[in-house]
């Protein structure tokens, strides 16, 4: 059974027409999707899709982008975290976000978001960019008690993959790595997919195009493809890994028991 771990398909990052499309793909396909969302009202949008499909299960997030339209109503966000299976997209972000999102904005957030994890055995699905935020992001998880944390996309330090990975923390590894090409930056990618132990390894496809609609199940098998090759599995072996990966993640959170028997049933 295919799992991705990280997929928007709210009208901030997908188009609301090809909404239907996307989900008689993933439902053919039996995909299994970790719906993220990056606001509340993208959160709600996300959640009332889900209903359509018993493949996609939503999680309630705030990217940090946004941490500065949020941090200071954190008391009045009325979704019951207790109820959310998984929080994501979140995350702290110093090298894409604006400028209004300050540091202390991104960090106020996000702890807010893993003391929720931390007091409900919360699944994390986390946004982190640059080097310098790393540093904080690795310290700040850190100090909580958590064990059940995604790394999303983290190509930014193969050198301290390691020891995220030493925590008990997944990666996911998206189309980034599909697109590399042979250049520094392209090198950093592989150096930090080549970082991710089995045991740590998860996919996502995280958006499809708005335009020239692409099959998400396409997709996920097309970056499933190239990463078997590259770390010198077949692709069975490879589905696998993040087959167990995904069901020792899942387990045990009642909010998504629903999503965890189906991957229990390979169907």
């Amino acid at each position: 059974m295919l799992v991705d771990m990280h997929f928007h398909i709210d009208s901030k990052w997908h188009n609301p027409e090809l909404v239907g499309k996307t989900l008689a793909d993933i439902e053919k396909n039996r995909m299994l999707v970790a719906a993220n969302s990056t606001d509340i009202s993208s959160y709600f949008e996300t959640l009332e899709i889900s209903k359509r499909s018993d493949f996609v299960f939503p999680a309630f997030g705030i990217l940090p982008w946004y941490a500065h339209e949020h941090y200071e109503k954190l008391d009045e966000i009325e979704i019951p975290l207790n109820e959310v299976g998984m929080l994501g997209e979140i995350g702290i972000d110093y090298k894409h976000s604006p400028a209004e999102a300050e540091p202390h904005m991104q960090k106020a957030l996000f702890e807010f978001f893993l003391a929720a994890a931390e007091k409900h055995d919360l699944i994390l699905n986390n946004h982190v960019r640059g080097d310098e935020t790393f540093k904080d992001a690795r310290d700040i998880l850190g100090s909580y008690n958590l064990k059940r944390v995604i790394m999303h996309s983290h190509y930014e330090q193969p050198e301290g993959m390691r020891e995220l990975a030493d925590r008990g923390y997944y990666f996911t590894v998206g189309q980034g790595f599909v697109e590399y090409r042979d250049d520094e930056a392209s090198n950093r990618i592989k150096n930090a997919v080549r970082e991710i132990p089995n045991d740590a390894l998860l996919v996502e496809v995280d958006t499809i195009p708005r335009e020239g609609w692409v099959p998400p199940s396409s997709k996920l098998k097309s970056l499933l493809d190239n990463l078997a090759e590259f770390r010198g599995v077949s692709i069975e072996e490879l589905e696998d890994i993040v087959h167990r990966n995904s069901l020792r993640l899942l387990r045990g959170v009642e909010q998504i028991e629903q999503y965890v028997k189906l991957l229990e049933s390979g169907v």
